[in-house]
């Protein structure tokens, strides 16, 4: 695979420790304040998938019980990663996927 990065596809290894600390760092810290807003969002685009059946009955429970789940928990839950709303994401998508496989 080349190291060409094209915009339809995603990382295939972290950023560098230099990118973290100067981007990362700063970025999560500012976003922290802002993690209720974030929660808001990620629950109103999960009520209008289930409503549009984008998204099973099943699967956007799941993933609303994940995301109070990750409220519950905390931001500092969540480990330093370059954008704190698609690591918000990305754990209540992996918390919903392994609850629908129980």
């Amino acid at each position: 695979m080349s190291d060409e990065l094209r915009p339809h596809q995603r990382l295939t290894r972290a950023p560098s420790p230099l990118i973290q600390e100067a981007y990362g760092a700063p970025h999560i810290a500012a976003d922290t304040t802002r993690f209720s807003y974030h929660l808001a969002a990620h629950r109103a685009h999960t009520v209008m998938l289930v409503e549009r059946t984008i998204v099973s009955r099943q699967d956007g429970a799941a993933i609303l019980r994940a995301l109070t789940d990750l409220e519950l928990a905390g931001v500092e839950s969540i480990p330093s990663r370059p954008d704190l709303n698609l690591a918000a994401a990305d754990r209540a998508l992996r918390a919903s996927s392994q609850a629908l496989e129980q």
